[in-house]
């Protein structure tokens, strides 16, 4: 694969599907892991009024949003201290069942 793609961890599947393009914009790059953590932020706030039985799936939710976040945050991390390449992060698959 082009090492200009970092492939974004996922816990949704067994490989990664969604690349970054690391030579992209930093303002770009940036912009699109504020996005994913405010809106993770924001499921997190619905959990307060939410049914008991939507927890899980704002769980999963606000996970699939972060994991977004976080992974593009190591790239944009890379890029500033100026190392290359990906280093994708392993991620575990957590049980997210609501006792």
């Amino acid at each position: 694969m082009d090492p200009r793609f970092s492939a974004l961890p996922s816990s949704l599947t067994q490989s990664p599907v969604v690349h970054l393009d690391t030579q992209a914009a930093l303002s770009d790059i940036f912009g699109f892991a504020d996005q994913r953590l405010n809106l993770a932020r924001h499921v997190l706030a619905a959990l307060e009024g939410a049914d008991e039985c939507d927890y899980r799936y704002l769980a999963r939710a606000a996970q699939v949003l972060l994991e977004d976040g976080c992974g593009v945050m190591g790239v944009i991390e890379r890029r500033v201290e100026g190392r290359d390449g990906p280093e994708p992060r392993a991620l575990g698959r957590p049980d997210l069942t609501v006792v």
